[in-house]
């Protein structure tokens, strides 16, 4: 099943080029509670369409997550608009304390039971 999450925060790593700065996404369960995972769960959790991130952006609209390929960088998470960077997730704010990989998995579980 496809689930959909809002991102609200990004980790960063500035020693790498703009392409790869994003490793973590994050954002707030409907408890209030933060989650994170890194990019590379992200992506692949893209590419298996079990799961899909966006961010709200030009008056609250969804902008889906998008993987895109730079020839030199590899691989990288942004949104369509951002062609070049993912100048959008570098725009947005850090958050450090977020559950675990395992406590949003029992999470997701627990929600798509009931």
């Amino acid at each position: 099943m496809n689930s959909s999450h809002e991102i609200e925060f990004v980790l960063k790593d500035f020693s790498q080029r703009p392409q790869q700065q994003i490793s973590h996404i994050g954002g707030r369960l409907p408890s209030g509670t933060q989650w994170k995972i890194s990019t590379k769960e992200a992506m692949e959790a893209i590419r298996s369409d079990t799961a899909r991130y966006f961010v709200r952006i030009d008056g609250g609209l969804r902008n889906y997550l998008v993987l895109n390929r730079h020839p030199l960088y590899g691989t990288f998470l942004t949104i369509a608009e951002d062609t070049r960077e993912p100048t959008t997730l570098l725009g947005m704010p850090e958050v450090l304390e977020a559950p675990t990989k395992d406590e949003m998995a029992a999470y997701i579980e627990a929600r798509n039971a009931g």
